[in-house]
């Protein structure tokens, strides 16, 4: 991550399943691995006064802290930073005849996997055309006493 230059800003391209998405910034956009970007609401941007219909601006609000995984000349691949867990059944050993805790928990997870890898809708509300912007953290350089 580089903190010369505007931070870089796109658009989702792509939701992939329920953890990643594309973005339509690249390498030739200065993307790299590991740079975090946001998912913003659009419901919170470009506000109009509704008696005036002036423009008040609006607020930059994150639906998804996103990560860069992978990155194409022209896209990138993010995952989602904080995946969704789905609930499991917790207790240790058989609960009932023949182990039926142990299967039931098996049978759930088999389940969830196939449902989180099938799953193309993100809680947030995460949609295609989403603004996406650069997250910077601010370096805290040291002073030195003379």
């Amino acid at each position: 991550m580089s903190d010369e230059g505007p931070p870089v800003q796109g658009k989702v391209a792509r939701i992939v399943d329920g953890n990643e998405l594309l973005i339509n910034k690249g390498m030739r956009d200065g993307v790299k691995v590991g740079m975090r970007f946001a998912v913003l609401d659009d419901k919170t941007m470009n506000v109009k006064d509704p008696d005036t219909g002036e423009d008040l601006g609006g607020i930059l609000r994150e639906k998804a802290p996103i990560t860069i995984v992978s990155v194409a000349e022209r896209v990138s691949l993010a995952r989602r930073d904080n995946p969704t867990a789905l609930p499991r059944i917790s207790g240790e050993g058989p609960t009932g005849p023949r182990g039926y805790q142990s299967s039931l928990q098996s049978d759930l997870s088999r389940i969830a996997e196939t449902t989180r890898s099938q799953r193309t809708d993100w809680p947030e509300g995460v949609q295609v055309g989403n603004f996406v912007a650069e997250k910077r953290v601010a370096s805290i350089r040291g002073k030195s006493s003379s």
